[in-house]
């Protein structure tokens, strides 16, 4: 796009960090900016802000102000979908694992920072739950509602508590992407408050969480038997 500012002058802000775009002079003399790379890519309306802040030098009675003129918005590289980290052009359970293991290794830098706040943690897991997809934690077969179909998918997988390091991923329990399956997976699901709610553009309450462990409860007889190490 194009800004102009004047007195002092002026800078650009994403999510109120300045992004390299400072421009001073007079109001007519419009310059060029751009929020290059990863930072643009992953903007994000109602979550993002973009910002700009301008400074009267001059006296309290004359007034600063700025122009914007023709903002663009250009369509990343690629398939162009945000948070599809495996490139295969959906939201899938692939992205959210990947997400999970970028977050608990430290690893993945920018592409994984959804919400661009410089870290890449539970917070970008959140983004692409709720803002990307638009479900909740326990939609483990990622159908946009968590349900007692989700509850049946993940005790038949057999994970619960199996003893495991690491081997559990979303599909098979882990929402709260410690690459386990644990009373962590509904306490995270209970927080979240979706179960039996449909899809999360529809719900109107929050349900009761005992109705929830219950159900849950009552599918433990699914689990598979534990045989004993030697």
């Amino acid at each position: 796009g194009l800004w102009s500012a004047d007195d002092v002058g002026g800078e650009i802000l994403l999510n109120g960090t300045p992004v390299g775009n400072g421009q001073r002079g007079g109001f007519t003399n419009l310059s060029e900016f751009e929020i290059a790379g990863y930072l643009g890519d992953t903007f994000l309306p109602g979550v993002n802000t973009l910002g700009f802040q301008i400074t009267n030098g001059g006296e309290a009675d004359n007034p600063t102000g700025f122009r914007v003129e023709g903002l663009v918005a250009f369509a990343r590289a690629g398939n162009g979908l945000a948070g599809d980290f495996n490139g295969n052009g959906t939201l899938d359970a692939a992205d959210i694992d990947l997400l999970s293991a970028a977050v608990r290794n430290g690893t993945g830098g920018a592409n994984f920072d959804l919400n661009t706040d410089g870290n890449v943690d539970d917070g970008d897991r959140q983004i692409w739950i709720n803002d990307l997809k638009k479900t909740y934690a326990g939609d483990a077969n990622l159908d946009g509602e968590f349900n007692s179909t989700d509850f049946v998918e993940v005790f038949q997988a057999g994970e619960y508590e199996d003893g495991v390091a690491g081997n559990s991923t979303w599909a098979t329990g882990d929402w709260n992407g410690d690459a386990e399956f644990d009373s962590g997976d509904f306490v995270a699901a209970f927080q979240a408050g979706g179960f039996e709610q449909g899809p999360r553009a529809g719900v109107a309450a929050v349900p009761e969480p005992s109705s929830m462990l219950l159900f849950a409860l009552g599918l433990l007889p699914l689990l598979p038997a534990r045989r004993k190490r030697s």
